[in-house]
């Protein structure tokens, strides 16, 4: 949030999401990330698991829409990299991505 004393950006105490512990049953958060449009949000815990959230019809407010879950029985079935891909960006023939 940002301090209106001096406009400086400061971390906020920790507070649960009660969609996101339900989702990712309590496991730690290792990674977070808008899309480009600044309206979704991908949220990854340490198992791998992907769950998402959107700003739907208002600032500020969050919608929880979908959980994927990988394999809990077994390692290999974690997600190990993420990324947004960019609908706004034409690539053209012969591009790499």
């Amino acid at each position: 949030m940002c301090n209106p004393k001096d406009g400086k950006w400061i971390l906020t105490e920790g507070y649960p999401v009660h969609h996101v512990v339900r989702a990712h049953d309590g496991q730690q958060i290792a990674h977070i990330s808008w899309n480009a449009m600044g309206t979704e949000l991908a949220i990854i815990d340490i198992l791998g698991r992907v769950s998402f959230s959107t700003v739907y019809m208002s600032v500020n407010v969050l919608h929880y829409y979908q959980a994927l879950f990988t394999d809990q029985e077994g390692d290999l079935g974690g997600l190990v990299g993420f990324w947004w891909v960019n609908t706004e960006k034409q690539v053209g023939h012969g591009s790499i991505v």
